[in-house]
């Protein structure tokens, strides 16, 4: 007994020391990320004089709307790279830059690859279009790798510089589709797919291998609409004729010397050289960047009185799942009931961003939006997607903005069962399942389903489809019949959706407030408050759960604002005593 005893001593001594050394590692790293962290709460330096000067704005990192808080620094200090450009900032800047008369020239950076959507490039494309039409002030952009994207940005500044070494790749819009029916038979995989539309081709892949005609014609007329924004808005920018621009984008590829050649830019050289060379133009020494050009302007005052709520509905929409990369009904239910019980809020922005999903979710959803908008204005802000059920959600609303990029429609109803029949020739494995239920095939995974099953489950989605139409036709009165073209799961552009009246106009997210303030009848030269519902943190091993994007739930969950005591006494208003707050933040971004 004694020498187990010594033993189990020696085993916990040594369980304890592996603790203490894990942990003091832990708490050392800690140490060390936190000392390279720059925090929010400490805003860069404004090295702006009262010297003329040249407006840096680099862009990198992941493009984003709205700003978030601290935990990103953290993160970047352990070795995770977390670095944001805010739409919301840029929109700030851009504004401040237009009128301050120390600011003699922009350059827009893009020395560092800068990742996001097409929709989110587009957006910051027309801030840059804007001030270069409001103001006589010069606008030149350096690009250090050339994508469609990238360019499409740099297409609104007077010049465009890239790198000597850069190949310009601008194809234009290239849509992949990937099939594999063929593959999944040969695993012993079968696939049964019941849809209600020849348009709604999600579960396609499954069952062929090639697309039908039906989705050809889909994703042509889809490539031809973005194809088609593209070149309009590069040839306005580049001030060139159209017919050019589909040129340039049909040859695809272009070196430095070539792409100037063509026009494609206006000179090649280094990022360095261009910002001498400009400030020399302009006749200034000095130059700021437009983080702290930002944090040394004077921030303005937050409004008092009513306010603009914001409802954000991002991601695939299920009954159930992980709340952070998940649209939950029960989550987003108690956002819209609280945004129609709240007499400061006048209107509602929903902004939507969702591929779709569960049916019974969206319905859930849209009649919530509904009875918010029979009470108070609801205007829809489509993102990057909102298509399917995210559309079915947006069909309730008092007024639909999108994008010109927006994917959307796909007003239909698929359903895909999967079998392993083969599994037991190819691998010797078998399926076997108890029921007296007469369905019972659609319950076995390994068996097919029978003919009287697929037309029990056609008629059920079929009725599912009716109501998804009815509800359409109701919220964008339209006539039944006419909107049986405009379904069948077809998708649709944000430009081809205006075109056939499945939104009322294209406008970004600032135009959705615009108009969220004329139809609530606020003064639309005033700055409001915007009111948002707030669930309280996600616990740290919630978003380990998060499949889709650990570091940005982390980042959202841990750190909510930025505000210093005295900002947040002022500008944070408590609308209840429990988690639902208006978070009144930095007034430049959270006003509108």
């Amino acid at each position: 007994m004694s020498r187990l005893g010594r033993a189990l001593l020696a085993l916990l001594r040594s369980y304890l020391i592996g603790v203490g050394v894990l942990t003091t590692m832990f708490f050392l790293l800690l140490l060390v990320s936190l000392s390279r962290c720059e925090w929010d709460t400490k805003q860069p330096r404004a090295s702006m004089s009262k010297s003329d000067a040249v407006l840096v704005v680099n862009l990198d990192g992941r493009l984003r709307r709205w700003k978030s808080g601290r935990f990103g620094p953290l993160l970047s200090g352990v070795g995770l790279r977390l670095r944001y450009t805010w739409i919301s900032d840029l929109r700030r800047v851009l504004a401040l830059a237009r009128d301050d008369t120390r600011i003699k020239a922009v350059l827009i950076d893009l020395q560092e690859s800068l990742q996001g959507g097409l929709v989110d490039f587009a957006v910051l494309r027309g801030l840059i279009a804007d001030f270069v039409a409001a103001s006589d002030k010069e606008v030149v952009c350096f690009l250090a790798t050339g994508d469609d994207k990238g360019y499409l940005l740099a297409s609104a500044a007077d010049h465009i510089v890239i790198s000597p070494a850069t190949m310009l790749e601008i194809p234009g819009p290239v849509l992949h589709l990937t099939y594999f029916g063929s593959a999944l038979k040969k695993l012993g995989v079968g696939v049964q797919v019941v849809q209600t539309g020849d348009y709604k081709s999600a579960f396609e892949p499954f069952v062929r291998n090639q697309p039908s005609p039906a989705t050809l014609e889909m994703y042509r007329s889809l490539e031809q609409s973005l194809r088609s924004y593209l070149v309009n808005a590069i040839a306005a920018g580049r001030q060139r004729d159209a017919g050019e621009i589909s040129a340039w984008l049909a040859r695809s590829i272009f070196s430095a010397t070539e792409a100037q050649a063509h026009g494609v830019i206006d000179a090649f050289g280094h990022r360095n050289d261009v910002l001498a060379a400009l400030k020399e133009k302009v006749q200034v020494e000095e130059h700021v960047a437009y983080r702290a050009y930002l944090a040394a302007a004077a921030a303005e005052s937050a409004a008092d009185g009513g306010g603009l709520g914001v409802v954000e509905a991002v991601g695939p929409i299920f009954m159930d799942g992980n709340e952070w990369d998940t649209l939950l009904p029960r989550r987003i239910i108690a956002e819209l009931e609280w945004m129609r019980e709240n007499e400061d809020v006048s209107a509602v922005v929903l902004r939507v961003n969702s591929p779709g999903g569960s049916a019974v979710a969206s319905e859930l959803i849209w009649k919530e939006v509904t009875r918010l908008a029979a009470s108070k204005p609801v205007v829809v802000s489509m993102g990057e997607m909102a298509a399917s059920g995210g559309y079915y959600l947006a069909a309730g609303a008092t007024y639909l903005l999108a994008e010109p990029t927006t994917i959307t429609g796909s007003i239909g109803v698929v359903g895909m069962l999967p079998n392993f029949a083969g599994f037991e020739d190819e691998y010797g494995i078998s399926f076997h399942v108890v029921t007296a239920s007469e369905r019972r095939a659609l319950y076995h995974t390994g068996e097919a389903m029978t003919s009287a099953d697929q037309r029990l489950v056609q008629q059920s989605l079929q009725e599912i489809y009716q109501v998804f139409k009815e509800r359409v036709a109701a919220g964008r009165k339209l006539e039944m019949a006419g909107l049986e073209q405009l379904a069948g799961g077809r998708v649709f552009t944000g430009q081809q959706a205006l075109e056939v009246g499945l939104v009322d106009a294209l406008g970004d997210l600032t135009a959705a407030f615009t108009k969220a303030k004329e139809l609530a009848k606020l003064d639309p030269t005033r700055k409001y408050p915007l009111y948002r519902y707030d669930h309280g943190r996600l616990s740290f091993l919630d978003c380990l759960r998060a499949t889709l994007d650990i570091k940005r739930c982390l980042e959202a969950q841990y750190s909510r604002t930025s505000l210093r005591p005295s900002r947040l006494r002022s500008y944070l208003r408590l609308l209840t005593p429990n988690r639902a707050q208006a978070l009144a933040l930095w007034p430049h971004f959270v006003t509108w």
